[in-house]
């Protein structure tokens, strides 16, 4: 049996899904959302309802490169997680 994960990935134009199996979905484990930056070099890609990002055999995939775009995007994603909460409060109908 393999293990599988689904990943949401995005930039500051567009999201999709990135799904890792067997050894590749245990790398996962420790990315962290709004904080984890991937460079995904020669993805695969599919553009329609639903997209999705493939790694085929062409692809490389640095985990937090240490360049100046990586660090522009970690701090987008921040802003962005601190306007949109994930879990906002239940809203209470006391008066």
């Amino acid at each position: 049996m393999s293990n599988m994960v689904t990943v949401k990935v995005s930039d500051n134009s567009e999201e999709a899904s990135l799904s890792l199996w067997g050894v590749t979905a245990s790398s996962a484990a420790e990315w962290r959302p709004g904080h984890t930056v991937l460079l995904v070099t020669n993805p695969g890609y599919n553009n329609t309802r639903q997209k999705w990002l493939s790694l085929p055999a062409s692809s490389l995939v640095d985990v937090n490169p240490d360049i100046r775009d990586a660090a522009w995007l970690r701090n987008y994603a921040q802003g962005l997680s601190r306007k949109q909460h994930v879990n906002p409060p239940f809203p209470s109908n006391r008066k």
